[in-house]
């Protein structure tokens, strides 16, 4: 038979479901109906010998197409997983045969009832359970099981074979972070797959559900999906995938990795300008990064080079594209989010509110009772808001302050209660994080050029006058320690005296959890640094170069997991010149590994004793940490001549150790 007919006898088929290019069926049932088609699939079987666990049909009405789809358990799994597929080409002959069993997303099929000839009471059911609950995106635009785990997590909801369960949020595991980051559902939004800038907009609280976003340039609209799944008001448009889209002006607009791909520079430079005139509010821009390791092999073309692919890519420096996006947008100020990615906010605020959470610690592990106190609840609820704050709370923190003076006599009375209540120690400690968290605070807002005091929340505002007395002996105070970034000596000095972190000849490393321990100057040093790159909290290791004024960032796989993790990402920060390197070893054949874990970690660590053994097994085989140590090729090859057959069967052992 044609294609004419094939496809005539598919469109008056009665059952399966249909999109505008194919339909989906089930394999028996088509294989029962009286037509052609019908015909067709079963020479197809006996001749390619198709096993009868490819169930469901994939027919296509836009080429002379079919496809075998096999699904994991589909009759007891209410939302399967595709596993394999065969696509077979009538009009060309070709057969391709795809193995999805590793995939790290695979495709789903929701609403299978709908493909069946005979309605699956169960099914049905399952369905309707899901639509009931009112969900803000249609299940139509749920193909791949990453979206899939992203909206159950969202709404808060397990499967139980073919019965939906709505989780309380009371029995949901709570997060935790060496930074806090400001979202739930943080392992599902990481498998997603979201685009790190919308990922930045998310850890930093800049996204919320009141707010409108808008991503000019959308592609295949990955993002949009994924925050329409989150609940956000989330639109986009695109010139070449989605033209019908909405182009109208939205709180947040969001230009993703849309520049580099623009070869002509005029071009480029309107797409910039048009895109921030949407923006009410945040204007997030992305852009790939020239990296040290990967891009110079490239063919060079206009302003860019030819990828492997042969598509034009503009690769930018992380000070370039600061500097093109303030070029061209005019009296602006890019802020740095990430590598590669940058904010340029209309109400300054919104910057002091991410500084604030990148320098200013919580308090809230320091704990007290003042249940059996011998004062009111106005008296205990105040210092309870004390504690929280570290500080006297004031009148615009505390609606009932007179109350309060009016029981204990005045606010010297009552800090001196809490200061007796919560013992000497606790006191101090709570006063020295307080203060040295507000001089960082202060001196990384400054660095570069000076912070108007009316952009400072007023929350901090009443902290740097509760802790470092005024704002202008503060501000000085921040400054002197700012100044002394620059000083190498000052530098190496506090390197060597840091109890933190491993310290060789020329360096300090420390892990990225412990950097708020450091001393407030280098803190300042790193927070330098954190401006002029981004959010540096998805780094493992911090190196801080002692004589040179430079700080190197390194991103491994599976850091605290793995006994010998394999380098992904290293980025180095010259201070003085801000000028920022990229090396990504992420495609790299030889893997730089890190050996001798066991440096970075002390005795408190719970798999601390295996890293230790491990080490010095390391040793033993003359594996050193001088010149990082061979890379992972060559390191295999050693432990076959001891007798391993790779690197995992040398780790199993200390692993079950570190378990």
């Amino acid at each position: 038979m044609n294609f004419t007919s094939f496809k005539n006898e598919l469109e008056n088929l009665k059952f399966g479901k249909k999109s505008d290019t194919y339909l989906l069926v089930g394999r028996e049932d088509f294989e029962n109906e009286k037509l052609n088609s019908s015909k067709l699939v079963l020479t197809l079987i006996n001749k390619l010998k198709i096993e009868n666990d490819f169930e469901v049909l994939k027919l296509h009405f836009d080429q002379y197409k079919i496809c075998f789809l096999k699904y994991e358990n589909f009759a007891n799994h209410a939302v399967p997983k595709l596993l394999e597929a065969i696509h077979i080409n009538l009009a060309t002959g070709n057969i391709q045969k795809l193995d999805y069993n590793k995939s790290n997303n695979p495709a789903i099929l929701l609403e299978k009832e709908s493909i069946l000839k005979e309605k699956v009471a169960k099914y049905i059911q399952f369905s309707d359970q899901i639509k009931a609950l009112d969900l803000k995106v249609s299940l139509d635009e749920i193909h791949y099981e990453n979206s899939w785990q992203l909206l159950l997590s969202t709404y808060q909801l397990e499967i139980d074979q073919h019965k939906v369960i709505v989780i309380t949020k009371e029995n949901k595991a709570s997060l935790s972070s060496t930074r806090i980051k400001n979202y739930e559902c943080k392992e599902e939004i990481s498998n997603f797959g979201f685009s790190e800038s919308i990922i930045c907009l998310i850890e930093n609280s800049l996204i919320s559900k009141d707010l409108s976003f808008f991503d000019y340039g959308c592609g295949l609209g990955h993002d949009v999906k994924g925050l329409q799944i989150l609940g956000y008001d989330a639109f986009g448009w695109d010139p070449k995938t989605k033209k019908e889209g909405k182009r109208k002006k939205a709180d947040i607009v969001h230009l993703g990795n849309v520049l580099s791909d623009i070869e002509d520079p005029i071009a480029r430079s309107k797409a910039l300008q048009t895109a921030y005139k949407y923006s009410k509010s945040i204007f997030i821009v992305s852009c790939d990064l020239a990296s040290s390791s990967g891009t110079s092999q490239l063919q060079a073309y206009g302003d860019g080079v030819i990828t492997k692919e042969n598509n034009f890519k503009k690769f930018f420096e992380q000070g370039e594209l600061r500097q093109y996006i303030e070029d061209n947008l005019g009296s602006v100020e890019a802020i740095a989010a990430g590598p590669g990615i940058f904010y340029i906010f209309k109400e300054k605020s919104l910057h002091q509110a991410i500084l604030k959470r990148s320098c200013i610690r919580s308090i809230d592990s320091f704990q007290h009772d003042f249940s059996k106190i011998h004062y009111s609840d106005l008296i205990k609820e105040y210092l309870s808001l004390t504690l929280k704050l570290g500080r006297a709370p004031v009148e615009s923190e505390f609606a009932k302050i007179d109350e309060v003076k009016k029981e204990v006599g005045s606010i010297d009375q009552i800090k001196r209660i809490f200061k007796s209540e919560i013992g000497e120690n606790m006191y101090d400690k709570i006063f020295d994080i307080k203060r040295k968290d507000l001089l960082v605070y202060l001196a990384v807002s400054n660095f570069n050029q000076r912070l108007a005091k009316e952009f400072i929340q007023e929350s901090i505002y009443h902290d740097i006058e509760a802790f470092l007395e005024e704002y202008e002996t503060g501000y000085q105070q921040a400054l002197s320690l700012l100044y002394s970034v620059a000083d190498p000596q000052v530098i190496t000095t506090l390197c060597n005296q840091s109890d933190i972190g491993f310290k060789d000849e020329k360096s300090l490393y420390i892990r990225m959890d412990q950097h708020d321990q450091l001393h407030p100057v280098l803190r300042i040093y790193i927070g330098c640094c954190e401006r002029l790159i981004g959010d540096i909290s998805k780094f493992d290791l911090i190196k801080v170069h002692k004589e040179s004024s430079k700080l190197s960032l390194m991103k491994y796989t599976d850091f605290y997991e793995e006994m010998i993790p394999k380098l992904e990402l290293r980025v180095k920060i010259n201070l003085a010149y801000q000028n920022i390197k990229v090396f990504d070893y992420s495609d790299h054949k030889h893997s730089q590994v890190l050996y001798h874990k066991v440096r970075f970690f002390d005795e408190r660590w719970e798999s601390f004793e295996a890293l230790k053994k491990h080490s010095d097994k390391l040793t033993e085989l003359d594996i050193t940490i001088e010149d990082h140590g061979p890379n992972l090729t060559d390191f295999q090859e050693i432990l076959k001549v001891h007798g391993y057959q790779d690197e995992k069967e040398f780790n199993s052992e200390f692993l079950e150790l570190s378990n």
